[in-house]
C-alpha cells in the first residue's frame, strides 16, 4: 500500500513541476484502475505511451497522461490524465 502511495505522489509531483508555466489556473485529473493480462504489459506498455502522446498532441485541454503500474503486480495498471478546464465563453 505505502509503495502504491509513493508511485501516485510521485506521479502527481512531477506533472506539478511539468505543468507550473500555467501557474493559478485550474486542472483536473482523471484517474482510471486498470486490470490486464499481466502476460500483455509490454505491448500495453508501448500502446499506452502512443495514446498518450497523440492525446497530448490533438485533444484539446490535455495537459499530460502517464500510466503507472504496480512494481509486484504489473497487471494492475493506473491511468492518470491532467487537463486543463474547458474555456468558459462570455456572450
Amino acid at each position: 500500500m505505502k509503495m502504491k502511495l509513493l508511485v501516485l505522489a510521485t506521479c502527481f509531483s512531477c506533472a506539478g513541476g511539468v505543468l507550473t508555466a500555467e501557474e493559478g489556473r485550474e486542472r483536473f485529473v482523471r484517474v482510471a484502475e486498470l486490470e490486464i493480462d499481466a502476460a500483455q504489459a509490454d505491448a500495453f506498455a508501448t500502446a499506452i505511451r502512443e495514446v498518450g502522446q497523440a492525446s497530448v498532441r490533438s485533444e484539446d485541454g490535455c495537459l499530460a497522461l502517464y500510466a503507472v503500474a504496480e512494481k509486484h503486480d504489473p497487471g494492475r495498471v493506473r491511468v492518470l490524465e491532467i487537463y486543463r478546464p474547458p474555456t468558459r465563453r462570455t456572450c
